[in-house]
């Protein structure tokens, strides 16, 4: 077995502590990396969630729209069914009258 010299122990002490510098370099830089990764992800999240809510909003509202149209179209079947409507086009449309009705003409 060899003994080491002053100038061995020397050596392999500055090796280790380059070694471990190295190491803690190389953790640091990687933690870096993983937060600028991190902080990508969560700004591209961020930004999807924006979008996201958009739609929803934007769905809600056709939503809204649609309930309005369905009253609408509901009031207008109603309508279509009372006696009323059926006189009306049956004047209109058909150009019928009851029997003991007048119809008046202009000269136009």
């Amino acid at each position: 077995m060899q003994l080491e010299t002053r100038k061995d122990k020397e050596k392999r002490a500055k090796k280790n502590r380059r070694n471990a510098r190295i190491g803690l370099l190389s953790i640091a830089a990687f933690v870096c990396v993983f937060l600028v990764l991190f902080i990508i992800a969560n700004n591209s999240l961020k930004s999807k969630s924006a979008e996201n809510q958009a739609k929803i909003q934007e769905l809600n509202n056709s939503i809204d729209e649609q309930k309005k149209r369905s009253e609408e179209l509901d009031a207008q079947k109603a309508y279509t069914q009372t006696r009323e409507y059926i006189e009306k086009i049956a004047k209109e449309k058909l150009g019928l009258v009851y029997p003991n009705e007048i119809i008046f003409k202009t000269n136009e």
